[in-house]
């Protein structure tokens, strides 16, 4: 399973600041993984957030991408939060 810790998200942030696609993914990773945090045992212990961050994380690690492949990584974070009635921006 694809995994990034919040060590690794946070080093993508500072990474990617200035990119135009992975710079709002990389924000986007940590806010939910905040979100997750805050409301439940963990990013690294409740392992539905991390599966539907999947295609996000892929995205990341892939170092490129368009704003078509980011809206489609985002689905399933959008469902899981619905799901489990978590309020989050995108």
């Amino acid at each position: 399973m694809m995994f990034m810790n919040q060590w690794d998200i946070e080093d993508a942030v500072q990474r990617y600041a200035n990119h135009e696609v992975l710079g709002p993914a990389t924000k986007l990773l940590h806010r939910f993984m905040e979100l997750v945090n805050d409301n439940s045992d963990g990013w690294a212990h409740w392992k539905a957030a991390p599966r539907a961050a999947k295609k996000l994380m892929m995205l990341i690690e892939s170092g490129e991408g368009t704003a078509s492949d980011l809206k489609k990584a985002t689905t399933p974070i959008k469902s899981l939060c619905t799901r489990h009635k978590l309020s989050m921006t995108f």
